[in-house]
């Protein structure tokens, strides 16, 4: 394997054997004897391949339909190794996204890491924004205030005067179990296209910057109609509350509000609310 910076690495077993199809193509591995990469199919030694046609996991669900790929799944190491993996292209053509707006070109790409009746769990690359915060008592009016501010900055409010293409999604951070009316500060942000991720232009405006979005992995509610600022409390709130049955670590202290369509979009509108995920996400089994 080779990462962004050109460093290699490998893992070296003293043997490696795949059995034929009588016996599910089992993994057996010999001893590990290092190689820079890690150990990470110890956890999945001895078992054998599943397919989306053939679950062959000890798992209760069809992991190779959950993680959206065939391999040697025990289930409990399958969210670790996908955590190993490096994730490209973050920014990509919307269509790649069954819910990404058609109204934009590129829109935020993701890795699923797995999936509940609740909630599911993705896995983000780090990706640059622009970013502005506003302060209101009321979201709606510090996101419209926000919102202009930042659609000035892709229609040229730029060192390079350049006019920069609308992504999907827009975020707005902010922090959780706000009081009705209280005063809080929204940081919105919009998502840079792909050809302005390595060096995008510069604001004119102060109050607004370049911020990057470290990799990092989401547990996300999502939901259809406005996103309204009650209805993005109430999602909020299912969401900690299918986090806080399964004992699943997470930061507690802000979320985000996700939209993906523009005011102009009626029907089949796609929003979410994300936490940000501590530790191996959780992710309980449904029974069959």
């Amino acid at each position: 394997m080779e990462d962004f910076d050109g460093a290699k690495v490998s893992a070296w077993y003293s043997s490696f054997d795949v059995a034929p199809e009588k016996d599910g193509y089992r993994l057996t591995l010999g001893l590990f004897k290092d190689g820079g990469a890690g150990d990470s199919l110890d956890h999945h030694n001895l078992q054998k391949f599943s397919t989306f046609e053939r679950d062959q996991d000890p798992a209760a669900t069809n992991c190779a339909k959950t993680y959206l790929g065939g391999w040697w799944r025990n289930i409990a190491a399958v969210i670790g190794f996908l955590l190993v993996l490096t994730t490209e292209a973050s920014v990509g053509d919307s269509s790649l996204s069954e819910f990404c707006s058609s109204e934009t070109k590129e829109c935020l790409l993701y890795t699923p890491v797995c999936q509940t009746e609740e909630y599911e769990v993705r896995n983000l690359s780090s990706t640059k924004w622009v970013t502005t915060e506003e302060t209101s008592r009321i979201m709606e009016m510090a996101t419209y205030t926000a919102f202009r501010r930042l659609f000035k900055y892709i229609t040229g409010a730029n060192t390079n005067g350049a006019n920069i293409e609308m992504t999907s999604p827009v975020i707005i951070k902010s922090k959780t179990n706000k009081g009705w009316f209280e005063s809080c500060t929204y940081t919105m942000s919009f998502l840079l296209p792909s050809e302005h991720q390595l060096n995008p232009p510069k604001p004119t405006d102060s109050q607004v910057s370049i911020t990057e979005m470290p990799g990092m992995n989401v547990y996300v509610k999502s939901y259809g109609g406005w996103m309204m600022s009650y209805r993005v409390r109430d999602k909020e709130s299912e969401l900690m509350d299918s986090l806080e049955s399964v004992g699943a670590m997470y930061k507690k202290d802000f979320s985000y509000a996700v939209g993906y369509d523009s005011p102009m979009k009626m029907f089949n509108r796609h929003n979410e609310v994300w936490f940000v995920a501590e530790g191996t996400p959780v992710c309980p089994a449904t029974p069959a």
